[in-house]
């Protein structure tokens, strides 16, 4: 490019005006006095109006002038008031610090469309690969990590994900970890564990002792919508401490303090059922129902007095009652091994027996007894043998001499009284 040289002629006397014979038409004349210029147009000479002159701002433009020659440059610290526009490929800026007043910082400006993960690179030398903080485009989440990249790559960028250490984290959406990835803290950092099948283990062995203490506390409720197992001890530590059972709790088993524990049925009755509901213990507010082999059994409300026995009136209800003529069985030896059958009622006779059992010398013929004979006799008076009834077990007995009562060897069984009937075995 040519340089074009700008020298016009110069009056150094103040207040003079040059004539159109010192001029060429279109030349120049400065008055350097009075720092005036002036032109010949045609046959005339004017002063040319509204000159501007070149002059330096502090901290945005300096100029100097060596003779006719005017030089125009920026200074050490440059203030533009005004926008600043740089078309190009690159901006280098080698300084120690930027300080950029702006609220935001706008990257990849003027972009229709990106294929490219966009953000801030640290240059970290030959101390490790160089930190970014960038969108990953092709992911659509923001990382933090470590990369080879430099300023100068572009498309979807190999990185390394970083750790991050901060004061606090909010997040208005979903914190995700890796499968089988643990959350934990400085001193136990794997404190927490989660699968991939989302299920959530607690490392610690601490044990428990109280409400705050152990592997997992809890400090509100804590709600499980499936089974629990616990593998040992399991404790209610607060008094009135309540079990519910059921959709609508209707059943609850209740720590009484120094007392025991308290079963209600907010629906009915309360029911302890051993083994299945032919089996159990309830209560209808007013008296204990024990249920044994499927029969239900009313207890008594009160007590008895003594000597009473606890009776049933065949219905269920049992209650306390003094028994009557029905007195216990007394059983006697008599004589020649005789065994009476009585009652120890002092209305019943001696004569009057319930029965006996007796070894009779039995039937005899011609003075042959049989081998042995039973006779059970039952209950009336055996003063007379007409009232007697009974049945008698003979075992044998040999032939008689009369022809009419064969000899037989094996089992009779026979009545007496009024009727006298046997059979022979």
């Amino acid at each position: 490019m040519s340089r074009i040289k700008f020298k016009p002629r110069r009056i150094t006397i103040a207040g003079q005006v040059p004539t159109i014979d010192q001029l060429e038409n279109g030349e120049f004349a400065i008055n350097t006095a009075d720092q005036k210029i002036f032109q010949r147009v045609g046959s005339s000479v004017v002063e040319v109006s509204n000159v501007g002159v070149v002059q330096g701002t502090t901290n945005e433009i300096e100029v100097s002038t060596v003779g006719s020659t005017s030089t125009i440059g920026l200074p050490n610290d440059v203030t533009i008031t005004g926008d600043l526009t740089v078309n190009g490929t690159t901006t280098t800026i080698s300084t120690t610090n930027t300080v950029i007043s702006d609220n935001l910082l706008e990257l990849n400006s003027g972009a229709s469309s990106n294929a490219n993960d966009s953000g801030i690179i640290i240059e970290r030398g030959s101390t490790g690969d160089n930190a970014i903080i960038f969108w990953d485009e092709s992911a659509d989440v923001f990382r933090l990590a470590t990369t080879t990249a430099t300023a100068a790559s572009t498309g979807n960028l190999s990185t390394t994900d970083a750790n991050l250490n901060v004061g606090g984290l909010t997040t208005s959406g979903n914190i995700v970890i890796p499968d089988a990835g643990t959350i934990g803290s400085a001193s136990d950092t794997d404190a927490i564990s989660i699968s991939s099948g989302g299920v959530v283990n607690v490392s610690a062995t601490t044990a428990n002792t109280s409400a705050s203490d152990g592997a997992l506390t809890v400090a509100g409720g804590l709600g499980v919508a499936a089974d629990a197992s616990i593998g040992d001890d399991l404790r209610l530590i607060s008094d009135s401490a309540v079990l519910s059972f059921g959709a609508n709790s209707e059943i609850t088993l209740t720590h009484v303090h120094n007392t025991g524990l308290l079963l209600e049925d907010s629906g009915g009755t309360p029911t302890l059922q051993l083994h299945d509901a032919n089996e159990s213990i309830a209560s209808d507010g007013s008296k204990v129902i024990i249920t044994s082999g499927g029969t239900t059994f009313n207890l008594p409300t009160s007590d008895g007095t003594s000597g009473q026995a606890l009776v049933t009136d065949a219905s269920g209800n049992l209650s306390f009652s003094t028994v009557g003529a029905s007195s216990p069985l007394s059983i006697t030896s008599a004589s020649g091994g005789q065994i009476n059958l009585g009652s120890t009622d002092s209305s019943i006779t001696a004569t009057d027996l319930i029965g006996e059992i007796v070894n009779v010398t039995g039937e005899t013929d011609s003075g042959v007894s049989p081998a042995a004979r039973i006779q059970i006799r039952a209950q009336q008076d055996h003063s007379s043998s007409t009232n007697e009834s009974s049945i008698v077990f003979q075992v044998g007995r040999p032939a008689l001499s009369n022809a009419t009562t064969p000899a037989f060897y094996g089992f009779a069984m026979s009545t007496t009284g009024a009727t006298h009937q046997r059979m022979l075995v």
